[in-house]
């Protein structure tokens, strides 16, 4: 989350201190259209808090929805109900499972077990409806072009077929393998223009 004006939060923002907040750019827009909101005061339930940071939008809940307006307040100053713990390692989550558990509930006695899920994991959680819906546009226009190479394969070999008699005549007259096989290509790529063009015209 990139801060784009402001301030961070810091341990100075304690319990007894102003309660502060730091808001995404749609609560700017929302909130405070064409004016700075550093420094401005909001309501909070029925609390002031003052704004000290403006930061990026972010799509917490989809990539397919757009960010909605969002506030974020100091763990010492709100009570954090459904906190998420956010660890860089690179060390397996099975591996740092027992070590963490045993740290927060050093701070937390009550700290029930809870689950450690890399963030790759969420994120492809997050896009797979989308993933498959392009695996399967992929795998139907895969079957489009083999049903459509094979439609002129067989085009091209009936028409050979019915002109085998003239390909031998013009070859027993002095033409050439290359020039019969430009020949029959040609007419090949004539057909399949002629259906592109009338194909998209009924489109």
């Amino acid at each position: 989350m990139h801060l784009t004006g402001g301030r961070d939060f810091s341990w100075q923002d304690g319990p007894k201190s102003e309660m502060v907040v730091v808001i995404n750019q749609a609560a700017a827009r929302k909130f405070w259209r064409g004016e700075d909101p550093v420094g401005r005061l909001g309501l909070i339930g029925d609390q002031e808090a003052r704004v000290i940071g403006v930061i990026d939008d972010v799509r917490a809940h989809s990539l397919e929805a757009p960010a909605g307006p969002e506030m974020y307040l100091m763990v010492t100053q709100a009570s954090p109900n459904g906190a998420e713990l956010v660890l860089r390692t690179k060390l397996p989550p099975a591996t740092l499972a027992a070590t963490v558990m045993q740290r927060l509930r050093a701070l937390n006695p009550a700290q029930p077990a809870t689950e450690l899920r890399p963030l790759q994991q969420i994120v492809d959680r997050s896009v797979s409806p989308r993933r498959f819906f392009v695996w399967l546009v992929c795998s139907f226009a895969a079957l489009g072009l083999i049903l459509a190479s094979l439609g002129i394969y067989g085009v091209i070999s009936y028409s050979v077929t019915c002109r085998t008699q003239e390909i031998g005549i013009r070859m027993a007259l002095g033409a050439t393998a290359p020039q019969v096989q430009i020949g029959v290509i040609g007419k090949a790529i004539r057909l399949a223009f002629v259906g592109v063009v009338v194909g998209a015209s009924v489109r």
